[in-house]
C-alpha cells in the first residue's frame, strides 16, 4: 500500500513537471493569444458582456502587434455611454444593431467600427435625431440576439433594428439550446478551469486544438445530410432544418417587434453579403413581410478581394467593410 502511494505521488509530480516544462516551451516558441475577459455569465443569454469593462487585447500574429481596445458602457455594450433620456424621447429615432462578433467589432477599434462611422454620418453629436445602440456580442446566435432585443424593447425603444446573420449562428443556437448557459464554465466545467484559461498558455493551446477537432466533427456530421450550405467565411455548414429554425426565429421576432412598435422597421443582412446562397435565403425570409427588409450589399462587396474584406490579423470585417455597412445604413435611414 505504501509503495502504491509513493508511486502515485511520483506520477503526480512527474505530470506536474512535464506540464510546467510544456508551459515554458509553448510560452517561448508558440505563445497563445490572451483570453477574452469581457464576458460574464447570464441566466437569460448564457453569457453577455461585462458592464463598464476595459481590456487591451493584443493580437500576437499581427505584423504591427495590433491592440484591440475593448471598453464597454454601463449597459454592457461595446460603445460610448448613451444619453438615456433620448430612449424615451420620441424626437429621437433609436437604431439597434444586433449580431455576433462582427457587430461587437472583433479586430477593430471603435473609431473604425460601423456604429461610430454611422454615428458620424448621421451627425448624432449635433443632435440630428438619431441614437445608435450597439448590442453586438461575440458568439451570440440568432436566439440570444432576439431574446435580448425583446427583453429590452421597453428600455431602448428601438425604431429601427438592423440584424446581422452569420453562417455560424445556427450552430451557436444549437449550443445554446444544448445547455451552453455559461461562457465562463462552458459545457464541461472543472475547478480551476477559469484560472487555467486566463493564465496557462498550455491550457489555451490544448483548448484550441480540441475546439478545432470538435468543430470539424460537427461539420463532418452535417455535411452528410442533403442540401447543406457551406459558408467559407465562418467555416460553417447550414442544413435545411437549421434554416427553418432560423427563419422561424426571425419571423417571430418581426411579429413581436411589430407588436411593440407598429411603425418600427426590422432589417436583416448577412455578414458575408457576397455569398449568393445566403443572400437568397435571407431575401426569401423578408419576402411578403411588410415589417422585415433585406439589406443588400452584394454589388458593393462581390468584387472585393479576400484581403479587402478581412483584417490581416483577424478573420472578421476589415475597416472597409465596417465603412460600407455604415454608409448603406445611412442611405437607408435617409
Amino acid at each position: 500500500m505504501k509503495n502504491a502511494l509513493i508511486n502515485f505521488g511520483l506520477l503526480i509530480v512527474s505530470f506536474i513537471i512535464i506540464a510546467l516544462a510544456l508551459e515554458v516551451l509553448i510560452r517561448i516558441f508558440n505563445p497563445m493569444q490572451d483570453s477574452m475577459k469581457w464576458f460574464k455569465s447570464s441566466k437569460s443569454y448564457g453569457y453577455e458582456l461585462k458592464k463598464n469593462f476595459s481590456q487591451n487585447y493584443k493580437y500576437l500574429e499581427s505584423s504591427n502587434e495590433f491592440v484591440m481596445r475593448v471598453k464597454t458602457n454601463s449597459f454592457g455594450h461595446r460603445y460610448k455611454e448613451y444619453d438615456t433620456s433620448k430612449f424615451s424621447n420620441d424626437k429621437y429615432k433609436k437604431i439597434m444593431l444586433l449580431g455576433d462578433s462582427f457587430i461587437f467589432g472583433h479586430g477593430v477599434n471603435m473609431e473604425d467600427h460601423m456604429a461610430h462611422i454611422l454615428d458620424s454620418l448621421l451627425m448624432i453629436e449635433k443632435n440630428e435625431g438619431f441614437v445608435v445602440i450597439n448590442a453586438g456580442v461575440g458568439g451570440w446566435g440568432t436566439i440570444q440576439q432576439v431574446n435580448y432585443a425583446i427583453d429590452n424593447f421597453t428600455l431602448f425603444n428601438p425604431d429601427f433594428i438592423f440584424m446581422f446573420f452569420c453562417a455560424n449562428d445556427p450552430l451557436d443556437d444549437i449550443r445554446f439550446n444544448a445547455g451552453m448557459r455559461d461562457n465562463e464554465k462552458g459545457l464541461l466545467y472543472f475547478p480551476g478551469k477559469i484560472f487555467l484559461r486566463n493564465n496557462s498558455h498550455l491550457y489555451r493551446f490544448l483548448f484550441i486544438k480540441f475546439k478545432i477537432l470538435l468543430h470539424q466533427f460537427l461539420i463532418d456530421r452535417k455535411i452528410k445530410e442533403k442540401n447543406v450550405l457551406f459558408n467559407r467565411q465562418s467555416g460553417a455548414v447550414i442544413t435545411d432544418k437549421d434554416w427553418e429554425n432560423t427563419e422561424r426565429t426571425i419571423k417571430n421576432f418581426s411579429k413581436k417587434f411589430k407588436s411593440f412598435n407598429k411603425s418600427g422597421k426590422l432589417w436583416i443582412s448577412s455578414t458575408a453579403p457576397w455569398d449568393e446562397k445566403i443572400r437568397t435565403k435571407l431575401k426569401n425570409i423578408s419576402k411578403d413581410n411588410k415589417n422585415l427588409f433585406f439589406v443588400d450589399l452584394y454589388d458593393e462587396t462581390v468584387n472585393l478581394s479576400r484581403m479587402e474584406r478581412r483584417l490581416p490579423h483577424d478573420g472578421h470585417w476589415s475597416k472597409l467593410m465596417h465603412k460600407k455597412f455604415a454608409e448603406k445604413i445611412n442611405t437607408i435611414l435617409n
